[in-house]
């Protein structure tokens, strides 16, 4: 018994310190919310938020840290949240996707955009004149672009995984149209590249939708953690009752 009661406890405790660092990646990846404050210049209407990491941007350092150390507790987020769910397929695929998104964050601030197009009109005119298929080759570019297709991934196959409808159908809902307007908005991005006008809003749109997302997955993983710990400490009559954790 009291081995299962510590079992209990420390999945109960995965599920809380995940939880935990979906929600801090889910601040984090918006971190375009401060620009103004460190002293960027730069337009949230046409800018990339990229563009915010390019060296020599007022504090782009900062923002090519807090784009890492994101990547890395939503990686977290995704093994705990994968520890949570049922290992269907959806699920198991869908952590993957959730995991590969973070990472690329890491990526992204390794490899961050060499100029701003928003300000340099010889940086958009680059842009323009090189063929989308050419530009994926660049790592900045690869990086980014996966890292949006890894997140409408992961929101389509976690939207019909077993545990998160067992979560909440309005959850498994929410996964669905965060999908599809993810996805239109990504339609919507590719014209105004090239059109230099209006690609910033519509990214930084998309961006709190992820991280709303997130967010919003993130609060039930914490919340089982939670109710799962009290009752590992507090075992009913000495037999640990099991949270709705783990399930193979």
């Amino acid at each position: 018994m009291r081995s299962g009661w510590r079992h209990e406890g420390r999945l109960a405790l995965v599920y809380l310190v995940g939880g935990a660092a979906g929600l801090t990646g889910s601040v984090l990846y918006s971190s375009f919310l401060v620009a103004g404050v460190v002293g960027s210049r730069l337009s949230p209407v046409d800018s990339f938020v990229s563009e915010l990491e390019v060296p020599g941007q007022p504090a782009s350092g900062l923002f090519r840290l807090i784009d890492a150390v994101c990547g890395l507790v939503l990686a977290v987020f995704a093994v705990a949240l994968w520890y949570r769910l049922p290992h269907d397929r959806p699920a198991t695929l869908g952590c993957a996707f959730l995991a590969a998104f973070g990472l690329s964050g890491v990526l992204d601030a390794r490899y961050p955009m060499p100029c701003t197009p928003s300000t340099d009109r010889a940086c958009q005119q680059r842009i323009d004149q090189v063929p989308v298929l050419v530009q994926l080759h660049q790592p900045h570019a690869l990086t980014g672009s996966f890292g949006v297709f890894a997140a409408v991934m992961a929101m389509l196959l976690l939207s019909v995984a077993r545990g998160v409808c067992a979560w909440s159908p309005r959850l498994a809902r929410a996964c669905v149209v965060s999908w599809v307007l993810l996805s239109i908005l990504g339609l919507i991005e590719v014209p105004l590249i090239y059109a230099g006008h209006g690609v910033g809003a519509v990214e930084r749109v998309h961006i709190l939708l992820i991280s709303t997302w997130i967010a919003a997955v993130a609060g039930y993983l914490a919340r089982d953690g939670l109710i799962g710990f009290l009752r590992a400490l507090v075992p009913n009559g000495g037999t640990p009752i099991a949270t709705s954790g783990h399930r193979g």
